[in-house]
């Protein structure tokens, strides 16, 4: 069995590599077992680690990189099935930190490109083994759930995440224009890599937009890096990454242009806020952050704009409303607007 640690629990899992994915080296929870990790911890003891490396090569990148994670899920199954009684593996990469992936080197061979695969960090597994005898098992079980009844339920000070239901949301979800409640109940058949705690004691800011050097969380860098890639994307107009990045049923729309995107629509893609046009720059003031539930959040950007280094009265607001997969975070939904008039030109 394979397990690995989500928040304040260690759930089974089972590996799901794929490099078609945003997270091509990724685990779906199978909901086999389920164990507090201040219990995991204690009745479990470390017995062997394992570093699981890989290196392909090949003309077909494609292919060069499917055959580099079929041989690391390989090495893993390998490991899984030397397992001795009452062993368990334990993936032990931190999602947030050194999560691996793949990296390709590309090199130019008699005027065809070879591709170089490998995967950094390493994926590095635990071997762990229950400890003691059942006597033993019971009693550390029995005073981790007594320690557990008599800790405070919150800690003082404590202030709550966000969950969606603030009037800030509201106004936000409002402004799109569109039934989003429905996301509220999306689900997957695989559990996601890693859950955000609602309960975290983690400081929130009273304000609707924060500046762009304010702390944030790995779950929010997560959304963050999705929403940089698709507007990488409008840059180029490179409708097959938008695509890849979004959901099936998802809806872009750039009020000002006009523009509403859809897979199925055949519309333009909305164009990225135009830089050093006509000396105009757009610069992002600040951000806002919210788990509407589980696997759904919303991220909206503030842009102001200057024309030769002074400011001019334009404003501009991006909201994202992002899904988590199995595979990453997908863009459902994304309104922008723009604080001019009709009689004033576009920028």
């Amino acid at each position: 069995m394979i397990l690995r640690r989500y928040g304040t629990s260690v759930q089974s899992v089972d590996p799901n590599f794929d490099s078609n994915a945003l997270t091509e080296i990724g685990f779906c929870q199978n909901h086999e077992r389920s164990d507090p990790a201040d219990e995991f911890t204690a009745v479990w003891e470390w017995v062997d680690a394992h570093e699981l490396v890989t290196e392909t090569e090949g003309s077909v990148q494609d292919e060069v990189e499917g055959r580099a994670l079929g041989d690391l899920e390989g090495q893993l199954r390998q490991l899984e099935s030397g397992l001795g009684p009452g062993e368990v593996l334990v993936v032990e990469n931190k999602q947030e930190s050194d999560h691996p992936k793949t990296h390709t080197h590309t090199v130019a061979v008699e005027n065809r490109l070879h591709f170089r695969i490998t995967v950094r960090p390493a994926l590095r597994v635990g071997v762990y083994r229950k400890r003691g005898g059942r006597g033993e098992l019971r009693r550390l079980r029995l005073a981790l759930r007594a320690r557990r009844v008599l800790a405070p339920l919150r800690p003082a000070g404590h202030t709550a995440l966000p969950t969606g239901r603030g009037p800030v949301v509201r106004a936000s979800v409002r402004a799109g224009g569109t039934a989003l409640l429905l996301l509220l109940g999306a689900t997957s058949a695989c559990r996601f890599e890693r859950r955000p705690d609602l309960t975290a004691d983690e400081p929130v800011t009273a304000t609707l937009y924060r500046p762009p050097d304010y702390p944030t969380t790995p779950v929010e860098d997560s959304v963050h890096g999705t929403v940089v890639a698709v507007t990488e994307a409008f840059a180029v107009g490179d409708g097959a990454r938008v695509a890849q990045l979004t959901t099936r049923e998802a809806i872009l729309i750039d009020q000002e242009n006009e523009v509403r995107w859809t897979r199925a629509g055949g519309s333009p893609l909305p164009r990225p806020l135009p830089s050093a046009e006509r000396g105009l720059i757009w610069r992002m003031e600040g951000s806002s952050f919210a788990l509407l539930s589980d696997g759904v959040a919303l991220y909206s950007c503030l842009f102001t704009a200057s024309v030769t280094a002074e400011e001019v009265p334009w404003s501009a607001v991006e909201s994202w409303i992002l899904v988590r997969t199995e595979g990453g975070w997908l863009v459902r939904y994304l309104h922008r607007s723009r604080g001019l008039g009709r009689s004033t030109p576009l920028p």
